[in-house]
């Protein structure tokens, strides 16, 4: 094997930056939910999370982009 095909080690710092990170992480995860494997440990983790995310925001605009319209259209429904 030469130099290049091995990779460093991370420092401490890093280390510590990584596990600051995943606390975070984390605790940021529902304490309920319908599926509680897609929150355990692995590499699919948070892709799921992300896409969790990404799907309430959407819901919640397309929720407030509705109300807002329906109110805004209502004299012309009356």
């Amino acid at each position: 094997m030469t130099e290049e095909a091995i990779a460093p080690l991370p420092t401490r710092q890093q280390e510590l930056e990584y596990l600051d990170f995943l606390e975070k992480s984390i605790s940021t995860d529902p304490i309920f939910t319908i599926r509680p494997k897609r929150y355990s440990a692995g590499p699919k983790r948070l892709r799921w999370k992300a896409m969790t995310e990404m799907r309430h925001e959407y819901r919640k605009t397309f929720f407030l982009n509705f109300c807002q319209n329906s109110i805004l259209l209502l004299p012309l429904t009356i």
